[in-house]
C-alpha cells in the first residue's frame, strides 16, 4: 500500500510535542465566567507553533483571533469549496457600534473579534452586578403587538452562570440570557441598574 502524503500540520499533530494542548477535566460546577477557561487570553504555545509554521503573525492576537487566523489558513486544505472572504458589511457596522474596527479583517477574524468584545462586556456586567445563583433578575424584551411597541418584563431566579458568562434560570427549558440583558432585583424588590 502506498504511503499517504500527510500535511505539515497533520505530521505535527502526530508527534509527541511539548506544546501540544492537553485536555483538562471540566467539572461543570463553575459558577462564574472565567477567562482562563475561554480563548480570550494570549495565544497558546501550540497556536504559536502552528502559526509560525504557516507564517501567520498572531503576536498581537488573543487565542480566539489566533484560532480564526489559523482556521482560515487551513480551511482551503480541508474544505476544497471554502473561499475566504472579507468581513461582511453587517459585521463591520456591528463592530463599529461596539467601538472595534474589523473592516480590514476576514469574516472569521471579524467574528472572533466581535465575540471577544461581547464576552468582555458581559463579563464586566456580571462582575458589576455580583450575580450569583439564587439572585432575582429582570429581563426586558421589546415586543410588537398590533403594530405597537411594548416591553415584556420577565423576572427570573438565577440557577447557574456558565464559564462563557451565559446566565441560566430556574424552571428549565434552557431559559437563559447574557448579563448585558439583565437587571438585578435587590432584596427590597427594587431594580438595580449597573
Amino acid at each position: 500500500m502506498p504511503q499517504r502524503n500527510t500535511s505539515l500540520v497533520h505530521r505535527h499533530l502526530k508527534q509527541k510535542d511539548p506544546v501540544r494542548p492537553t485536555e483538562t477535566a471540566r467539572t461543570g460546577t463553575e459558577s462564574q465566567c472565567k477567562t482562563d477557561t475561554l480563548p480570550y487570553d494570549k495565544p497558546t504555545a501550540y497556536q504559536k507553533c502552528i502559526a509560525s509554521r504557516l507564517r501567520i503573525d498572531i503576536r498581537k492576537d488573543t487565542r480566539a483571533v489566533a484560532a480564526a487566523r489559523i482556521e482560515e489558513a487551513l480551511l482551503p486544505a480541508i474544505r476544497i469549496e471554502y473561499k475566504s472572504g472579507p468581513a461582511s458589511l453587517q459585521q463591520i457596522r456591528f463592530a463599529q457600534s461596539l467601538g472595534i474596527a474589523v473592516s480590514q479583517d476576514s469574516f472569521l477574524v471579524a467574528f472572533a473579534k466581535i465575540e471577544e468584545e461581547l464576552f468582555a462586556r458581559n463579563k464586566a456586567k456580571l462582575e458589576s452586578m455580583k450575580l450569583k445563583p439564587g439572585d432575582k433578575v429582570v429581563k426586558r424584551d421589546p415586543v410588537s403587538i398590533d403594530g405597537k411597541q411594548h416591553e415584556l418584563v420577565t423576572e427570573f431566579i438565577v440557577s447557574s452562570i456558565q464559564p462563557n458568562c451565559r446566565v441560566f434560570f430556574k424552571g428549565g427549558n434552557g431559559q437563559s440570557a447574557w448579563p448585558a440583558q439583565l437587571e438585578k432585583v435587590t432584596t427590597k424588590g427594587h431594580l438595580r441598574s449597573f
